[in-house]
Order: C-alpha cells, then structure tokens, then sequence
C-alpha cells in the first residue's frame, strides 16, 4: 500500500512540476490553509492566507490525512518565524517557502523523502534546520540564497542532491555528510559525490584565501558560487567540465589555471569574478556559456584558444578593462550581447579563415558582412560610416559608445535592432536612408544629445517607418527630410594638426594631403588600423612625417607613394601590413624608425633614391648610407640563404623580422652588435654564422627562431661565454655551438649531414642518395648499385570440372617480373549421382544430382507436394468449472495442426433468483434459491413508491404507483403471462423480465420514460409490444432471443437503438414507427439489430392489434433438478461454439450467444468512521466491478454504488455513511461488450455496522 501511495503521489507532484498543474484552481479552505484531493482520503497544501509566526502544518484535515506541501504554498510569507512540517508529509514542493525572509528554524517531519526546486530558496533568516534522515532527494537551488545558514548536515538517506542546493549561501562554514551515507562525502566541510569525482559545494564562508581541487574530480557546478576570500584556486587535469556558476561571484579570486583536460566552460561559470585580471583558455576547449565572464571588471586580457567553436550569451558582457579580444577561426556561433557594457574594448579581431564571422577597422560583422554584430565602445572614432554590405544593424551594436558624433547608415539597411545606439550621449547626428522599414524599441534610448535626423526621403514615407517604444530622442530631434549624402564610398577625416586624409572605399585609395607631419598613433587608435578597404596609399607633397603606427595592419595595402617632402617614417608605420609588396625611399628620408615594414612578409624590395644621403639599399635590402648598419632585410624576399655584406658592423633592431623564408645568414668578421629582435620570428632559420667580433646579442635578437639548431662560431667556447646575450633568446643559447668554425671552400667541404636516399635502387636500375653541408648548402650525390632479382615460386593449381589449372611459375618478389610463365591444364569432366528426395505434404520432391569429382550438386526433376490429409479434432463443450475446445482439424500423414483448437473458458454456475438449480443443467444447487410463495396472489414492492401483485392462476402481473422501479424480483418467472403497467411508473429497471418466457403481451403506459438494458431478454413468447412514447433510447439486448416477437410500435420520440436491442428476434417481421421514413432515418440503431432492420417497416401508421390469448391457469409446481428454461443457457450457446468453425469478421450477432461474466464474492469487510472497506479475489476476464451498499437487505434505502473501473483492483473505499449504522454489501463484476457493460449476478450479501 505503501508503493502505489508513492506512486500516486510521485505522480501528482510531477504533473505539478512539469505541467504546471494548479492545485489551487480545486481549492478547499481549511482555517487559514488551501488544500485540494490528490486520490481517495490524501491531501496536498496548495497555499496560505494567515499570518501567524509559529507555524504548525496540521496532518490531517476533515479526516483526510495531509501527504504534500505544493508548489508556492507558503511562498513570500513575510509573518513566519518558524515552521513545524507534520509527520503525514511526504514531499515539500517547488518554491514551497521561497522568500519566506523572517524565517529562522524549520522542523521537517520524519516522514519527508523530497525537497523539491527552490523549497527554501531566499530565506535570509534561516539559521537552523534539521534534515530528518527520510529525505532521500534534495533538488536543485533547494536552501540557496539563505545568507544566515551556517551548518548543515546531510542525512543517510540522501540518494540525490541537485545543482546549487547551497549557492549563495553566503555565511555557510561547514557541510557534514553521515559516516554511513552510501552516495555522499565531506572532507573539511566541503561535499563530495562519494566517489570524489564530483565537487558540489565549497562552503562560502570558509576562510581559507587557496584551494587545491582533489585530483580525481572530473566536474564543478556551483561549487565555488560567493566564495569571497578565495584568491587562488587550484584544479587538477582531471576535471573535464567547468559548470555552471562554478565560481560566480568569487570577488577576490585573482588568479586560476585552466587545464588543458577542461572541454567546456559553463553558464556564469566566472561571472563577478571582479579581481580576475588575466585568464587562458586552453585549446581543449570548445565552448564558453551564457555570462561565462560577465562582470568581470579587471579582466585585461583574455587568450581564446583555436578549439573554441561557441561563444555563449553576454559571455563577456560589462568586463569594463577588456581592451581587446582575437575570434579564432574555430568560432561558428557568438551569442547577443557577448561584448555589451565592455567599456574599454577597442577593437575585436577576427582571423580571416574564420567561415562564420569578419571584422573592419575593429568592429564585427557576420561573415558576408550583411549583419552589424558589435561595435566596441572603446573606440575614440567620432564618426562611423557602416558599410554599404550591411543589411541589419543588430540589438545593442553601438551601445554606450559615447565617443560618437555622427553615423551613416546606408541605403542597404532594412532594421535597426533593439537598444542599438542606446546610451550614446555625445551623437549628434544621423543619417537614415529610406531603405530602413523598422527601428525597434529603444534604439536610440538615452541619446539626449541627438538633434538632427537626416532622412533620405519624404516626410510620408517617414511616417511609414515602424518605430518602437522608448525612441523620444529620435522622434523629437529634427526631421530633415529628401536629404542627399555625399557619395557613401568617400571617408575623411584628419590624421595630424595640419594634414587630412580621403578614401575612396570602393578603388581602395587613401590619399593624405596638408602640410606638416602626420599624427603619432598607439595602433588602435588609427583611422586606418586594420582597416581592410585600403589598397594604395597615396601621399601628397608637403606631408613631412608618418606618424608611428600610423598604418599597421592595414592587410590589403599592396602599394605606398612617398613624395619628396618625407623626411622621416616613424615606428611600425607599416607593420602588418602582409600584401606590401614593395617601397621607394625618396631623396630626403633621413629616419626611418625600427621595424618599420615589420611583418611585411610580401614585401620583396625596399629601393633608395640614390641621392639620398642617409640610406641605401643593395637587391632591395635596405642600410644606412655607408653600408655599416643592416635597417631592414624584406620579409618577402624569396633568397633561403644571405651573406650579409662585409662593410656591416651592426643589425638594427627588427632587421630581419619576420623572415619565414631564410634557412641560413653568414655574419661577416667585424660585426660587432646584433640588435634586438633582428632576427625575430626567423622561424625556418636553421643555421647561422656568427664572427668571434660580435661581443653583444640584444633582447630578443633571436626569439621565435624554433627552427635554429647550428651556430658557427668562429671563436673559441670562452670567447663565445664572454659575449653579453640579452633575455628572450632560448632559442639562440639551445643550439649547437660549432667553436672554431672554419668557412667551407669550393673544393672543401666540412659540415655534411647524413646521407639521405633520393631515388630507391631496384633490382635492375642503380639509386641515387645525396648529403648536404649544413654550412654552404653544397650537395653531395653518389648512386647506389641495383639490387639483383629477388626470385619466388607463384603457386599454381589443379584443374577442376569447370575451370583448367596452371602449373607452378617463379617472379621476382621486389620488381613482379616473371621469371618463369605458368603453363595452362586442360579442365576436367562432370561425374554424377543422383539421391531422390520423396515428397512430403507440404514439400515437393526432387532429385539431386551430386558430382564425384567435384563436389558440386544441383535439384531437378521436381515432384508436387502431396497435400494434407485432414482428420477432425471433435470440439468439447465446456462445462460450469471445465474448459472446453473448438473443433480443430489435423493431417493425419504428417500430424501437423491444420486448424488450432481453441480453448473456451468454464462457464461458471448460472443461478437466477427463481431458479433453484444452475440453470446450465449441471445440477449444483442455488445458494440463494428462495421457494416461491405458493399462494394465488404474490404481492411486493419493485421500487420506492413502486409495487406490484401477480394472480399465479391467471399469469397476470401488475405493477403500480409512482416513480422508478429499482429491483426486479420478476426475472426467469414462468408464471407470468401478462405485464400491466399502471400510469405513474417512469422506469423499467434492467434485466425486469428476461427469462419469462411465458409473457406473451405488455402494457407500457406513457410515464415510462426508460427501459432498462436486457429489460425482456429472453421473453421467447411475447408476441407484439407498443413502446411508451416518452422513450428516447431502446437499451442494449432490450428485447435479445424475443424469438415469437412479430410486431413492436416504436414511437418517434425514440433516437437511439442500441447493439444487440433485437438480436435474435427472429419472427420480428412488423416495425410500426409514428414519424416519417426521414426521422427513421435519422434513428442510431446499433449492430446486430439485422432483424428490426429487415422487417417491413410502417410509417406514420398503426398496427392492426393482435389478439392476447387469454391466459389459462396451469399450475406452478417448484423448480426441479431437471427443470430446464426454454431459453438457450450460455452452456448450450457454448456448445453450439464449439462444434461451429471460427466465426469471421462479416459473422452477424445472431450467431454469438453472450455469456455473463463470472461472478465474485466479498472476502473482507471492515468497518471505518462513516464508511465501509470491502475487499474481494480479482477475477480474471472480466473490466472491473461494483460494490454496492444499503440499510436494508433490498437495497432501497440509502443505497450508494461504487464503480471500480481495473481488473487488478481488489478494494475501495465507500465514504460518507451514516455513523454506527448497519450496512448490507454485495459485489458483482462487468465486462464491456461492444461498448456495452454486461453484469455478472449479485454476490452474497454481507453486513456491517460503520464507526
């Protein structure tokens, strides 16, 4: 009882959870509570309207025991102080106390196995609870945000803890676990899965500022939430998943290490992590949640690795430091938002082989570029022109860049998103083309200084733009309508106090023109960084300088004009840019700054005026005039080797920056200084020459060299450890120093490296194999002789009948040349056997033909199956506690089942209340048989206010009075000949007269207005009946086997004839109906009515009456063993079953006979407070049962029936009784036939006296 209580309950809160069923829409009060009924006599809380401070939760209510606090019940109680949760209570709902603030103490009762989502969430107050050790599952956010709680400790019988439980609870120190709980652990107050793969909840009060996760663990959600005095966690590589809200609102956390074993970084994992300065993402990560790194204000500098494919919602949202951020070309999805409120971001980069994303100048767009995503807010640009590609300009794209003045929207824009330019402060103007069709709400929100509106076309068509709410700022600035912008592929601006610049977007030329030196850029900073439009540079006469970083990362400029005015190029002035391909150095140039064209990496020449007096430059490598200082060797210059020239002393700083293509430079004697950085990112550099006159190796000189294995020295070892080599040259200090190195000659070689085969020798042709000296790159050949054939036998094989052989052969095992061919063997003939197979009934014979020589075999010669020889299998009739069988059929040859005989159910004893005997001739005798009164006149009641009397000499019966008759004491009652039903009767009670075969004639007065089901079942004489015209449906089997029926009257008033109403009625031949043929034909008449269907049927007319023969007084002695219904028993339907083949689907119900179904008697009743238990066997084959009770043994007075709609179900519960009354109860079973219930009889009836 237990289980299906659980089950049950189990249920009900689930429908509540996740169907968001409202109990409450059922409500009953009771004092100051909300309940509603789950099943039978249990109860569930649904809410509260009081407002005490101790709070006790009855356990029983009106006698109905309380078994669930529902969802929301006591939420936002702001009164309750403490809390008493009854023994009765099973499980305590979703949001049950949520928000209860004055709550301090909860005592759960002993009998609580669930606390469910957020049960206890927000309680602020609570400092005490106590978890009895019948919970077994505690869900997700259950005690969380409850600031006060400080200990807690998790019971035994905890199977499960959701996410979260104790998130946020800020003053929680310790969390114990019993000794013998079977799934959970704590180690020094922090709880573990027990097997201490999972770390679920670092306590938020503990005082420790370092943390080292436990090897082991594999996952963290929610664990470090609000833990305030970490600074420094620890996780081992075992951890695969950072989860949700891992470390959320961790303020003092100031340094963490992501392993490479972590695949993904959960929702808020980070966020509010406000001391965070720097963090790596390694590349085993694929994913980064919603608000992963939101609020994470000191965040400067984040490395996203190349695995990255997902960057979630708000990822990054209001990291107020983060200057700049690179989207790998991994990235497929970034979500809204991801940058929003990031105060000091200045530009996102997005590598170009990236498929789903792009960035210009900084700024972010889908990849066709048809979609603005993100502007960042800490650019310094006054003015933005969007690009003629974008067609959407998404939510909150310029939010809070408050540097902007002016923004151009083209003419290929259709919408502007929500909160795109909200809280742009210094815009002043913008232009909006008449292509935009919407602006969503708030777009331009909190722009206070917007004052004019530039709009491409008419007023009208003004009016026509959808424009959301909150847009104030827009609608009243200045309209100016049909306005005409200027060309939307020109840009300009000024990059220095004198000098202006304008581009042409669509050729891609920049030209720059003033007077005066151009401005000194930090990079970002830039009109032109990164921006993609410009091809050409072109430089007007009076421009004197270019500015610092005034043109990094321009990636599409391929050519630069510099006019005579130049006099000097400032630091990185075109570093970056790839597709520079070449650079002419005018007259006047006199400085050129370090690492200029750093990242050139097309450009191939650097070529001086040779007039000029500062500089020169010998095949495209540029030096200063008296070729003593290497400035700048061209990245893309194609050369794998370079002597540098002997006039050189020094390397200036970056000179051979970014070089992939050298492999090896020889350092000339005099060579005094190498510059930092010279050599920097030289990453195929192998080899190099260094003089014993160089005495320093600057910072940096050789950093990213990875490839650099060989230095020649020309010195000794303690001359090499006298020179001063600066930091960040592992590279350099790692390779193998050759000391005293002597130059190769022509004809002397003296570095070579392993011989390395080039061509492979084969058995007839030499090889070739070569050697290289890793000084010179001089290359050593010499050949290798042939190998020789290398012979083996080729198998051959023994001719067969079908196929010819072949002899042994011999080839050469390396090459495949024949050495020897294989000769052909003729292939033999067929020899067969034949073996005849006989056939069989349902197998055909043949012979197989088999071939001595081969093997192989094939069927021929096929003879039919002989067929079935078919014997009956007699079928045997069932008997009340025997089954019987089907009649079945088998072959005789091969004794296989041609038809199955199917088993028949034992009928079961059929008594009827008149019968003495089993009325299916087995002669056990009726337990109920009560001797019929003898007398002429029997008299009784038949209902309430209905009675009846019966001359047992004439055979007439008449029943009178008013209302409905409940009870039918008439049925298998043989004496009865004539039915008169007086006016006042309204009801004719189900199964009234079946079985009276000796009723001839009926009177049915117009007050009847029902006619129960099987009401004359089985009358075989009744002739002819008129149907009362208040009667609208004529009742399953009503007048079923009425075999001398020969004309009824149905009134109009009749609209439904249900199954089986007439089945075997077969004398039925008039229907006398009182409406017309199209009301017929509106009548639903069920199956099996064929015989009411096929007789003649009588509209608007009335029969001719026929004669009732007088009824003539026989005597009634009582039933004998022998005596014998005339109506066919459902053993001799059986019978006629089973000697009958299977009935198919088109069989009309006249040829099924329909059994009742078995009965049942109660096996325990028990008494209860104003109500009745009543148990009893279940009974196979039958739907369900009822149980009914009464105060009298005919079951008229307060009578109440209870429908028990499952086979398996063996007890109810009739409630609300009388107290201390006396009871009679019986049973009875029914099954559904054709949509139809057919009862089985009454039980014994038994008694009891309620409580």
């Amino acid at each position: 009882m237990k289980k299906i209580v659980s089950l049950i309950l189990s249920l009900v809160m689930l429908m509540s959870i996740t169907s968001g069923l409202n109990l409450t829409a059922y409500a009953e009060t009771y004092g100051d509570f909300e309940y509603s009924h789950i099943e039978d006599d249990f109860l569930s809380i649904t809410g509260y309207k009081g407002s005490e401070t101790n709070l006790e939760i009855p356990s029983v209510i009106n006698g109905d025991s309380v078994k669930v606090i529902d969802r929301e019940a006591f939420e936002g109680c702001q009164s309750i102080k403490t809390v008493t949760i009854p023994d009765s209570i099973i499980s305590i709902g979703m949001y049950a106390f949520c928000n209860c603030t004055s709550l301090t103490s909860v005592t759960i009762g002993n009998s609580v196995r669930s606390i469910a989502d957020s049960a206890f969430r927000g309680c602020t107050s609570l400092k005490n609870i106590n978890i009895p050790d019948s919970v077994e599952s505690i869900d997700n956010l259950a005690f969380s945000g409850c600031t006060n709680l400080t200990s807690i400790t998790i019971p035994n019988s905890v199977t499960s803890i959701g996410n979260g439980v104790f998130f946020d609870c800020e003053n929680l120190v310790s969390i114990e676990v019993a000794n013998d709980n079977m799934n959970y652990t704590s180690i020094s107050g922090i709880l573990f899965s027990k097997n201490k793969t999972e770390l679920i909840q670092y306590p938020a009060a503990k005082t420790d500022s370092t943390y080292i996760i436990p090897d082991g663990v594999t996952r963290i959600d929610y664990a470090f939430g609000s833990c305030k005095n970490l600074t420094s966690v620890t996780i081992p590589d075992s951890v695969t998943s950072i989860g949700d809200h891992a470390f959320n609102g961790c303020t003092s956390l100031t340094n963490i290490t992501i392993p490479n074993s972590v695949t993904s970084i959960g929702n808020y994992s980070f966020s509010g992590c406000t001391n965070l300065i720097n963090i790596t993402i390694p590349d085993s990560v694929t994913s980064i949640g919603d608000s992963a790194f939101s609020d994470c204000s000191g965040l400067t500098n984040i490395a996203i690795s190349d695995s990255v494919t997902s960057i979630g919602y708000s990822a990054f949202s209001d990291c107020s430091g983060l200057a700049n951020i690179a989207i790998s070309d991994s990235v497929t999805s970034i979500g809204v938002s991801a940058f929003s409120g990031c105060l000091s971001l200045k530009s996102i980069a997005v590598s170009d082989n990236n498929k789903n994303y792009s960035s210009v100048d900084g700024v972010l767009f889908n990849k066709e570029k048809s979609k603005l995503i993100t502007y960042p807010i800490g650019k310094t640009n006054d003015t933005y022109e969007i690009p003629n590609s974008v067609t959407v300009i998404s939510n909150d794209v310029f939010a809070l860049c408050s540097s902007l003045t002016d923004v151009i929207i083209p003419n290929s824009v259709t919408s502007i998103g929500s909160y795109a330019f909200t809280g742009c402060v210094s815009l002043k103007s913008v232009t909006i083309h008449d292509s935009v069709t919407s602006i969503s709400d708030g777009a331009f929100f909190d722009c206070e200084g917007l004052k004019d509106v530039y709009y491409t076309s008419t007023e009208d068509e003004w009016n026509k733009i959808t424009i959301g709410n909150d847009n104030e700022n827009l609608t009243n600035a200045t309209i100016h309508y049909n306005f005409e912008p200027e060309p939307s592929n020109k840009q300009t601006g000024s990059c220095g106090d004198n000098v202006t610049y304008s581009l042409d977007t669509e050729t891609g030329v920049l030209t720059i023109s003033g007077t005066g030196k151009m401005k000194d850029y930090s990079g970002e900073d830039s009109p032109f960084y990164q921006n993609s439009n410009i091809k050409s540079v072109i430089i007007e006469n009076g421009v004197t300088s270019i500015g610092n970083l005034a043109f990094s990362s321009c990636n599409s400029l391929i050519e630069v004009s510099l006019p005579s005015s130049i006099i000097s190029l400032g630091v990185s002035a075109f570093s970056g840019c790839e597709n520079l391909m070449s650079i002419s150095i005018s007259a006047n140039v006199a400085d050129i700054q370090s690492i200029a064209f750093a990242g050139c990496k097309k450009l191939t020449s650097i070529e001086v005026d040779s007039n000029n007096g500062n500089y020169s430059s010998i095949n495209g490598v540029l030096f200063d005039k008296n070729i003593t200082e290497l400035v700048c060797y061209p990245a893309g210059k194609n050369d794998a080797s370079y002597t540098v020239p002997n006039t050189v002393k020094s390397f200036a700083y970056g000179s051979f920056y970014d070089c992939e293509n050298l492999t090896s430079v020889i350092i000339p004697n005099g060579v005094t200084s190498i510059g930092g950085a010279s050599f920097w990112n030289c990453k195929n550099l192998k080899s190099i020459v260094i003089p014993k006159s160089v005495t320093k190796i600057d910072l940096f000189s050789f950093n990213g060299c990875e490839s650099l294995k060989d230095i020649y020295y020309t010195g000794t070892q303690d001359e090499w450890n006298n020179i001063t080599i600066g930091d960040g040259n592992i590279n350099l200090t790692s390779a193998t120093i050759h000391y005293n190195f002597v130059p190769c000659t022509e004809n002397q070689h003296n570095y070579y490296g392993e011989w390395k085969i080039i061509e492979e020798p084969t058995c007839t042709k030499v090889g070739l194999k070569q050697r290289t000296c890793s000084f010179d790159g001089y290359v050593q050949k010499e050949e290798i002789p042939a190998k020789g054939h290398t012979e083996v036998v080729i198998n051959g094989y023994a001719a067969t009948c079908e196929k010819s052989g072949l002899t042994d052969g011999k080839k050469c095992s390396a090459c495949g040349e024949v050495l020897e061919a294989q000769k052909e063997i003729a292939k033999l003939d067929h020899s067969y056997i034949k073996t005849v197979v006989e056939p069989t009934c349902t197998e055909q014979g043949y012979t197989i033909y088999k071939c001595e020589t081969c093997g192989e075999t094939y069927k021929d010669d096929y003879v039919k199956a002989l067929g079935h020889t078919e014997v009956i299998d007699e079928a045997v009739a069932p008997t009340c506690t025997q089954s019987g069988l089907t009649e079945g059929k088998h072959c005789s040859v091969c004794n296989a089942v041609l038809v199955k005989q199917e088993k028949i159910d034992a009928l079961g004893h059929y008594f009827s209340s008149n019968a003495q005997f089993c009325l299916n001739g087995c002669g056990e005798v009726n337990p109920n048989y009560v001797a019929p009164d003898t007398s002429t006149v029997q008299k009784g009641s038949c209902g309430d206010n209905v009675i009846y009397s019966l001359n047992t000499e004439t055979g007439v019966l008449t029943i009178s009075g008013t209302g409905e008759m409940t009870d039918s004491p008439f049925s298998q009652n043989s004496n009865i000949k004539s039915v008169i039903i007086e006016n006042g009767v309204t009801s004719i009670v189900t199964y009234a007269f079946s079985g009276c075969t000796s009723l001839t004639s009926i009177t049915i007065p117009d007050s009847v207005v029902s006619v129960g089901e099987s009401a004359f079942d089985g009358c075989t004489s009744l002739v002819s009946v008129t149907l009362s015209k208040s009667i609208t449906t004529i009742e399953y089997s009503t007048f079923f086997g009425c075999s001398s029926l020969t004309s009824i009257e149905i009134p109009k008033s009749v609209t439904t004839i249900v199954n089986f109403a007439f089945c075997n009625c077969t004398n039925l031949k008039d229907v006398y109906y009182d409406g017309t043929q199209s009301e017929w034909n509106k009548i639903n008449i069920g199956h099996s009515n064929e015989f009411l269907t096929n007789a003649s049927l009588h509209c608007s007319s009335t029969p001719t009456p026929t004669p009732t023969p007088e009824p003539t007084p026989t005597p009634n002695p009582a039933p004998q063993p022998s005596t014998q219904p005339t109506q066919e028993t459902p053993q001799q339907a059986a019978q006629q079953t089973a000697q009958q083949p299977s009935v198919k689907n088109d069989t009309t119900a006249e040829q099924v006979n329909v059994a009742k179904p078995k009965s049942v008697s109660p096996k325990k009743i028990k008494s209860a407070k104003k109500a009745v238990s009543v148990e009893w066997k279940k009974v196979s084959g039958v739907k369900g049962y009822q149980v009914q009770v009464a105060t009298d043994k005919k079951f008229k007075k307060n009578k109440k029936t209870v429908t028990v709609k499952k086979q398996k179900t063996t007890k109810t519960t009739v409630k609300k009784l009388k107290a201390k009354k006396k009871y009679y109860v019986r049973v009875r079973t029914y099954k559904i036939v054709n949509g139809k219930k057919v009862y089985s009889s009454w039980s014994k009836v038994k008694s009891v006296k309620t409580k």
